[in-house]
């Protein structure tokens, strides 16, 4: 999974890569999440129940949970609430064998990036830097 920004126009978007396919997710009101694998091709109707950290699960979770934070008026307090909605339990892999290895916040219109890598698991334990934007003029 690719997550791609122009910090010069704002666009953005994720390619998720397999051997032999791609697939291009444009933003959706603004937004664009992705969870460890791709999610394109699991089926949005399989037994989610069965699997509650799946993939597509975690990132039906996430979605919910931008909905909300975005639905509040305007007392946001960015980047903190989504670090925080990456830490959720319904977010995060904390299994023995799978934890959240990274996370990353970025928001080309602010010229933020926020970034964690190596906390178990890494965005509730994560240690959070700011990265320099790359595209200053």
């Amino acid at each position: 999974m690719l997550f791609a920004v122009d910090g010069k126009t704002d666009e953005f978007a994720i390619f998720e890569c397999g051997c032999n396919l791609h697939y291009v997710r444009y933003p959706s009101q603004g937004r664009l999440v992705g969870t460890n694998h791709y999610c394109t091709c699991e089926d949005p109707d399989g037994p989610l129940e069965d699997k509650p950290l799946s993939t597509l699960g975690r990132y039906i979770r996430l979605e919910k949970l931008l909905e909300r934070l975005y639905m509040r008026p305007s007392n946001h307090d960015l980047p903190v609430d989504l670090i925080q909605i990456l830490g959720d339990d319904g977010v995060e892999r904390r299994d023995e064998t799978f934890a959240t290895a990274y996370s990353n916040v970025a928001c080309p219109s602010t010229g933020e990036i926020w970034y964690t890598f190596g906390g178990y698991p890494a965005a509730s334990q994560g240690n959070w830097q700011r990265l320099a934007w790359p595209w200053e003029e």
